[in-house]
């Protein structure tokens, strides 16, 4: 997230093409840092992508992104029953995977949690 850009799935150029101009992200942590630190388990970013292609530096691939602030990060826990996203008993599994696809009442939903509004992303 630092100067305006967006690292998916460990760097892997791969995961960057998927992800297309004015496409929202959401990003969630589990811990403060990658695989240690107290756990987080919260939204902590909202944003949406700027840039057509990936950015490759150091072997590590990124995206151009405009990012919301200031946030408040909003608890897991807090919007269990209210995002599809994490219906049924399996959505820590589901977080798992680098890049997931939500809807945009989730988008909206999580954005609200954090204090921000979409029309935010459009000024």
């Amino acid at each position: 997230m630092r100067k305006g850009r967006c690292i998916v799935g460990h760097g892997q150029r791969k995961w960057c093409e998927r992800l297309s101009p004015q496409d929202g992200i959401v990003i969630y942590a589990v811990r403060e840092r990658l695989h240690d630190g107290p756990r987080v388990q919260a939204f902590v970013a909202i944003g949406e992508i700027t840039s057509r292609r990936p950015h490759e530096a150091n072997g590590i691939w990124s995206l151009k992104a405009r990012w919301l602030s200031p946030v408040q990060p909003a608890a897991i826990h807090d919007l269990l029953d209210d995002l599809d996203l994490t219906r049924g008993n399996v959505w820590g599994a589901r977080f798992r995977q680098p890049l997931l696809e939500i809807g945009q009442q989730d988008y909206e939903r999580i954005g609200r949690a954090m204090g921000q509004r979409l029309a935010d992303l459009r000024a």
